[in-house]
């Protein structure tokens, strides 16, 4: 796999630093996490003018994927109602950096992702040097909890 990292103040952070938790247990086998929030934006125009004369905006949306390892995958899967992970709670994600095992509160990438309810599985195989590498993706549909 390659070696991922992020530049934190001149100082290189790799993804093994990340610890990320799902439903209160960490997942190590996590190969990828992204979060996108979306909104669609539209120009109204009024009588007279050719100009858009104000900008109407629809709801947010939110939506994420997490790539682990089949290992990881099988894990979450034998917690889950019904053997599915598509049957477990809403549950929130936090992803932290850690460094020398201790959690970095300075690193601003961390963060704590709540209202998430799987959507999706699909599995995939990827070779990785000479080995293949079986990966599941998990999609989720990220539902904010406003406190």
């Amino acid at each position: 796999m390659a070696n991922r990292s992020v530049l934190d103040n001149g100082q290189i952070r790799n993804f093994g630093d990340m610890k990320i938790v799902i439903l209160g247990a960490e997942f190590t086998g996590i190969t990828a996490f992204s979060l996108e929030e979306t909104q669609e934006k539209e120009n109204v125009y009024t009588a007279g003018s050719l100009h858009p004369s104000a900008r109407k905006r629809s709801t947010k949306n939110f939506s994420g994927s997490i790539t682990m390892l089949h290992r990881q995958y099988e894990a979450m899967r034998q917690v889950s109602p019904n053997l599915s992970i598509l049957d477990l709670p809403i549950a929130s994600i936090t992803s932290t950096f850690s460094r020398n095992g201790v959690i970095d509160t300075d690193v601003p990438w961390g963060e704590v992702v709540q209202g998430v309810d799987f959507t999706s599985i699909s599995k995939s195989y990827e070779v990785d040097g000479d080995s293949v590498v079986e990966l599941a993706y998990i999609a989720a549909a990220v539902i904010p909890i406003i406190l």
